[in-house]
């Protein structure tokens, strides 16, 4: 078995256990297995298909409540409140272990900030929940949403799209750099779902 060079240390011993396939295949199935369950709960909630995403980023309590009123409110905040807390997880997850797996060993040395980048984004995504669930708290009794709260987890929402864009863009890169052309393949994919999660995410907030 092949020894790593002493000056890799345990981050790079942790670097290579993250690159394994198993953790790929593993975050990557989480996520496909919960932006169904996410869709289909999304449902639920609103016909509007990015009425969820577009209550994200509404900034007012007043945009907040329009967006939020075509909902069913019970469900948004038990969707909110279980599976959106856990999905942030398993998004960080995947792109983490992409990361790990195209960058190798060395990616501990200045090259990790897009790791820390996507648990940034999943660590936003947390605080847009908590946020959120703390504004829609009154209309379940008939209120207005609380405004700070509103504008807090707008605040944090577009931080998380832009740290999620930030890491998949990077990853891309960095793939696109690769000789390999599966690589290469991979780098063209990653950097097709970053746009296309910008434009998402864009399109919900204006």
């Amino acid at each position: 078995m092949a020894v790593m060079p002493a000056k890799h240390g345990r981050f790079g011993t942790l670097a290579m256990t993250l690159s394994r396939k198993a953790v790929i295949a593993s975050s990557l199935a989480v996520v496909a297995a919960i932006t169904v369950l996410f869709r289909v709960w999304g449902t639920l909630v609103t016909d509007d298909s990015l009425g969820i995403i577009r209550s994200q980023l509404t900034f007012t309590e007043h945009r907040f409540a329009d967006v939020v009123q075509t909902f069913d409110i019970a469900e948004f905040v038990r969707l909110t409140a279980t599976l959106d807390f856990v999905y942030p997880l398993a998004y960080a997850a995947a792109i983490a272990g992409v990361w790990a797996r195209v960058a190798g060993p060395d990616l501990w040395f200045g090259s990790a900030w897009p790791l820390a980048t996507a648990f940034g984004a999943a660590a936003a995504d947390w605080l847009e929940n908590a946020f959120h669930l703390i504004a829609i708290e009154p209309m379940l009794t008939g209120g207005e949403p609380i405004a700070f709260a509103v504008f807090m987890g707008s605040a944090f929402a577009a931080l998380k799209w832009i740290g999620i864009v930030v890491a998949l863009t990077a990853t891309a890169r960095l793939s696109l750099r690769r000789g390999d052309w599966t690589w290469r393949l991979v780098g063209a994919a990653l950097a097709a779902i970053a746009g296309a999660v910008a434009g998402v995410a864009l399109t919900a907030a204006f």
